[in-house]
């Protein structure tokens, strides 16, 4: 069973190019504030 985890490990595993481009909206969010955003949504909820 350890030798099948690994295979599955393997095919789970994400390109680094596929991470880079899920990461950089994020990146880009951080720039803009995000915790500026994160607030006023938290203040819509009160």
């Amino acid at each position: 069973s350890c030798a099948s985890r690994t295979s599955v490990e393997q095919r789970w595993q994400t390109p680094p190019d596929l991470q880079s481009s899920l990461l950089s909206p994020l990146n880009e969010l951080k720039g803009r504030g995000f915790d500026t955003l994160l607030q006023s949504l938290f203040g819509d909820l009160k």
